[in-house]
């Protein structure tokens, strides 16, 4: 299959990907940004920790690395020059903030506590080098904290997805140098709004793993 290049992702990434009549993000950014599915996120975050140097892989507006601001020092790399423009309104250091092809590496030189990576994985057709950059940019003992789909839903318009099965992603993140500590499945419609957390019927997942 042939690699798009950076211009193409950035152009795939662009307003129209946020904004546009076809996207979720119509619903979840521009509704959902005061709170309700970042502070389960967060929740799930202080299982690892309430403090340190956390980044954000895919930060989109950054309404997430926001909510952790006063606690954590917060980095955001993402693809779409639109979406970091946003972020970089909201952030209080902007700086901090970077467009950036997550192929090519971790722009930043920091060693992380904690990296993010919520609904991004699923965009990767070959995740494994991307595990190992993100263990690499990692802190001695730090932790991985992924949320992704693992089918498609009831309502899901986003379109370039590789799903996996829960097993293929603990198995490829263990090829990374990563034990996984926490996981929890759940069964959503799509919307991240009513998420049934289940053993069964599971097509979206939380993953938290440790660097070894």
């Amino acid at each position: 299959m042939r690699k798009n290049s950076l211009t193409e992702k950035k152009q795939r990434y662009d307003e129209w990907y946020y904004r546009g009549r076809n996207s979720n993000y119509i619903f979840w950014y521009n509704n959902l940004k005061f709170e309700i599915f970042w502070r389960r996120r967060q929740k799930i975050l202080n299982k690892i920790t309430d403090s340190g140097k956390l980044l954000d892989v895919g930060c989109a507006f950054g309404f997430f690395i926001k909510l952790l601001e006063n606690k954590f020092e917060v980095y955001g790399i993402d693809i779409s020059e639109y979406a970091i423009k946003q972020a970089k309104r909201l952030i209080s250091k902007p700086d901090h903030l970077k467009c950036f092809d997550v192929h090519k590496g971790i722009l930043f030189d920091e060693r992380f506590d904690v990296i993010t990576a919520f609904d991004i994985m699923e965009h990767i057709s070959d995740p494994l080098p991307i595990f190992i950059f993100f263990n690499e940019s990692l802190k001695k003992g730090g932790n991985l904290y992924l949320e992704l789909p693992l089918s498609k839903t009831l309502i899901n318009r986003d379109v370039g997805h590789y799903y996996s099965t829960l097993k293929n992603w603990t198995s490829i993140l263990n090829q990374a140098g990563f034990k996984p500590w926490f996981i929890q499945g759940y069964y959503t419609i799509g919307l991240r709004i009513v998420m049934f957390p289940t053993g069964r019927f599971i097509n979206y997942c939380s993953i938290i793993a440790k660097k070894l």
